[in-house]
């Protein structure tokens, strides 16, 4: 801010201030400041210093608004101002390219947000003049100066009292929104309903603005749908009757719809848009008038609210525009912002409740597996979301020898995981079967059917048996992949396949089984597809070839199961490298060892 000179103007009996300042509003009011101490102290009336400080800032206001739009917008802006005995005249600058003053200044409507300004300035002024140069422009206000002074126009000095009282109108409107705002913020914070404290807020826009009614709506994008949010009605009177918002080219058939499809608002009274509040009719009765109001959160449109005057026509003043679109819109935000944290507290709850879930399915899997003699056993599970369809169970005989169960339930998450969980279940209420696997999988089809069937689900199954005395691998599948055994000291590689659909496929299947005895020593596999289709980052599956290979490998060297499951783990996270699982993966595997003792291994 600078104070370039108080001097002497043109004439000997005139005082005159240049003051320079930056284009912005805090220094507008502090050049009005100076420039009234400057009027003072050339004693002007202090009635007169009052109406030249709001001239003052009007025209410096003016100035910084259209800077934007300047060549250089960072220009200062200069008030000249002269004090002569008989008039006072100031001077401000701008460097805006584009802004005109009418050649006529009239009040402006009551609904305009712009021209009470110039209008001021042309009505506390006897002269303004605005002079356009090639990089500055200079209005120009004069005003003769008395002692007291009245304007001669009656009419004028009503409209300028009328103009500062609707201003004040609005300022005072704002404030009182504005201090709403806060409280009921603090409010919805608090809330367990917020639709509860939304009808708070709207009964607040009424009784603030005048209004008779108010119906609020939230927009649903993927059903193109108005839900109801909360409406002035009594409760017992209201309706929650959703307003379907039909596609651009069809009829709309309220004026709801109408502001959602134009993303504007929308006017209604006696006489306009008649039809399309006929609903509001239905609800509040005739007559009406208002307006409804598209409110956005960001780019995307929250919903709309209705509100207005059980009047056939009613005039609605700027002030009661204003506390409508500031309440609207901060309510939508915090709306918004409240369904968002109530969905992120329902998906925690969500996540540990499957958390939960997936804890107590792994606890029901096997945590060590039994002994078989001259055999080590060891098992591998891995899924590839928080809870998996995946499911393998052994459980002895004794002295009679193991059954192995491996299983792939269609699908992920809670809906496979509960029917892993029910296979279980049911094969643990007949182990007695456990040495006719044939037999068995025919009984758990027929038991678990209807509940797969409707639930659209199957499983694919197998179920091997492990004779202790005959050594003889008694192997039955329902749609699964085949097991593979590596036997020999050449680790020899062969398809142990039993053919049957999947559980759940056909109500009335039966199973077959086969009964094969293998060479001394050998491997056995079980395992679902995650194992073979294990993939890379380029999409690459691990593929049975590699298992196959790294089976009759494992044979030759004479490892051990937990060795041998070394071997697969170590080749699949070297095939991913990183890459996470596409699917679960489940492995068995069965090492037989005449020369060592049968281990009970940790799965």
């Amino acid at each position: 801010m600078k104070n370039l000179y108080p001097s002497h103007g043109g004439s000997c009996d005139s005082q005159g201030m240049v003051i320079e300042a930056p284009p912005r509003l805090d220094a507008v009011r502090d050049a009005a400041r100076m420039l009234r101490s400057f009027l003072a102290a050339n004693g002007v009336d202090e009635a007169e210093i009052n109406d030249w400080e709001l001239v003052t800032v009007e025209a410096g206001v003016n100035a910084v608004e259209h800077a934007s739009s300047a060549d250089d917008p960072n220009r200062p802006v200069k008030f000249l101002m002269n004090a002569w005995p008989d008039c006072i005249e100031l001077c401000v600058s701008d460097s805006s390219l584009d802004f005109q003053i009418p050649s006529e200044v009239t009040l402006p409507p009551d609904d305009s947000e712009r021209g009470r300004g110039l209008y001021l300035m042309s009505v506390l002024t006897d002269s303004m003049r605005y002079l356009r140069g090639r990089n500055e422009n200079f209005l120009i206000l004069r005003r003769q100066r008395a002692t007291a002074r009245h304007l001669s126009d009656v009419q004028r000095g009503a409209d300028l009292e009328d103009t500062i009282k609707k201003m004040t109108e609005e300022l005072g409107a704002s404030f009182e929104s504005l201090s709403a705002i806060f409280r009921f913020s603090s409010d919805l914070g608090k809330a367990e309903d917020a639709q509860a404290c939304a009808k708070n807020w709207l009964d607040e826009v009424l009784r603030v603005t005048g209004m008779d009614f108010y119906v609020l709506r939230q927009y649903d994008k993927e059903k193109h749908a108005l839900h109801l949010v909360c409406s002035s009605l009594p409760e017992d009177q209201r309706s929650d009757l959703t307003e379907v918002v039909p596609t651009r080219g069809t009829k709309c058939t309220s004026v709801e719809a109408r502001a959602v499809l134009d993303r504007k608002e929308i006017w209604f009274d006696s006489h306009n848009n008649q039809e399309l509040i006929e609903p509001l009719y239905d609800a509040f009765g005739e007559p009406l008038s208002g307006f409804t109001y598209p409110i956005y959160v960001g780019q995307q449109i929250f919903g709309v609210l209705t509100i207005g005057s059980k009047e056939a026509r009613q005039d609605f003043n700027m002030a009661q525009v204003n506390v409508v679109h500031t309440f609207a819109d901060f309510l939508a935000i915090q709306l918004s912002n409240d369904q968002v944290k109530r969905e992120a507290i329902q998906a925690r709850l969500v996540n540990r409740e499957i958390k939960l879930a997936s804890d107590i399915q792994k606890a029901l899997l096997p945590r060590i597996v039994p002994a078989i003699p001259g055999c080590t056993l060891a098992v591998h599970t891995e899924t590839a979301h928080t809870m998996g369809g995946d499911f393998y169970d052994v459980i002895e005989l004794p002295g009679r020898g193991a059954l192995l169960a491996i299983a792939d339930v269609m699908g992920k998450g809670m809906p496979a995981a509960i029917f892993a969980t029910m296979l279980r279940s049911h094969i643990r209420a007949r182990s007695e079967m456990a040495d006719r696997p044939a037999e068995f999988l025919t009984w758990l089809n027929s038991s678990l059917f209807a509940d797969l069937d409707n639930a659209d689900v199957f499983v694919t199954a197998q179920l091997v048996f492990i004779d202790y005395s005959t050594r003889q691998i008694t192997v039955a599948s329902a749609g699964h992949i085949p097991a593979l055994v590596s036997e020999g000291a050449e680790g020899r590689v062969r398809e142990i396949f039993s053919e049957g659909p999947a559980l759940g496929f056909k109500s009335d299947a039966v199973y077959e089984q086969e009964v094969y005895t293998p060479s001394a020593p050998y491997r056995l596999l079980l395992f679902t597809d995650g194992l073979t289709e294990a993939r890379s980052h380029a999409g690459r599956m691990l593929g049975q070839v590699t298992v196959t290979t790294l089976l009759s490998q494992s044979t030759r060297l004479r490892l051990t199961a937990d060795q041998c499951r070394d071997l697969l783990l170590r080749a699949i996270a070297d095939h991913q490298s990183g890459a996470p699982l596409s699917d679960d993966l489940t492995f068995i595997l069965l090492a037989e060892e005449p020369s060592s003792k049968a281990k009970a291994t940790a799965a």
